[in-house]
């Protein structure tokens, strides 16, 4: 994986975004949320797509968020909260 910082890119009122959010502080993962509303640039590069995760300039993945997904996208969780 490349170097850089975890981002979800997200709007408010966006329930995907609000589940993937969970999703990733239950499975431990420290990453920063990027509200997209308010940046043209980010609204036209993600905003069909939203929830995205990156690494870096990496997009791991796109829309419904799950364990297996992310796993397959090459994240690994060793400690999960639960």
């Amino acid at each position: 994986m490349s170097d850089g910082e975890y981002r979800l890119y997200s709007r408010p009122g966006c329930h995907l975004c609000e589940q993937a959010e969970a999703l990733l502080r239950d499975l431990g993962l420290e990453f920063t949320v990027v509200d997209i509303s308010n940046d043209a640039d980010l609204e036209a590069a993600f905003g069909w797509d939203i929830p995205v995760l990156t690494h870096g300039n990496q997009v791991l993945l796109k829309g419904i968020f799950n364990r297996v997904r992310l796993e397959r996208a090459g994240l690994t969780f060793s400690s999960v909260r639960r």
